[in-house]
């Protein structure tokens, strides 16, 4: 009678550990694996040719050689994921960034960031724009702004031999 009393007891505390674990908070991190993503792999793996495309060619995600490799980094995620828990993946990249989003908690992702050949872990963040009327948000196109300024030459300042930077944040519903 005490040997499945015995069992039991550990069979309960198992299903509770269990529900503790599923029970703690997840939140999606971007991991970055340290293998070289097919469209800039440039060899070095034995058996597998380098898919960086040559100057001036465009890269050609249905070669034969680029599958073979974008098969190899799926092999090596799997073997950096089977040594933690089991998570849950959002999504895999290996075309021009090595790695994937996953549901993790705060432990699976420190586990991760131990692991050699994992280069980052980051939390997954969402960003509000601030604006898409720019003139306006910094104020160039205000009464005394920059745009109602002269130069040297007495003419307007309209942004002549300026560099723009574009951050493309997405669509947003």
């Amino acid at each position: 009678m005490a040997m499945p009393r015995f069992a039991l007891i550990v069979g309960l505390l198992a299903v509770a550990g269990l529900a503790h674990a599923q029970a703690l908070p997840k939140s999606t991190y971007i991991v970055q694996l340290a293998d070289a993503p097919a469209a800039t792999y440039e060899g070095g793996v034995a058996g597998m040719s380098a898919t960086r495309p040559a100057a001036g060619v465009k890269f050609d995600a249905s070669a034969g050689r680029v599958q073979a490799y974008r098969s190899y980094l799926s092999q090596q995620r799997s073997s950096t994921l089977s040594r933690v828990s089991p998570v849950a993946l959002v999504h895999t990249y290996d075309v021009a960034f090595n790695g994937f989003a996953a549901q993790l908690t705060d432990a699976e992702a420190a586990a991760l960031k131990r692991l050699p050949n994992v280069v980052a872990v980051v939390p997954s963040e969402l960003h509000k724009l601030d604006t898409t009327r720019t003139p306006g948000f910094l104020g160039i196109s205000a009464p005394g702004g920059l745009w109602s300024q002269l130069d040297a030459a007495a003419r307007t300042v309209r942004g002549e031999d300026v560099i723009i930077g574009v951050i493309d944040s997405g669509v947003s519903p």
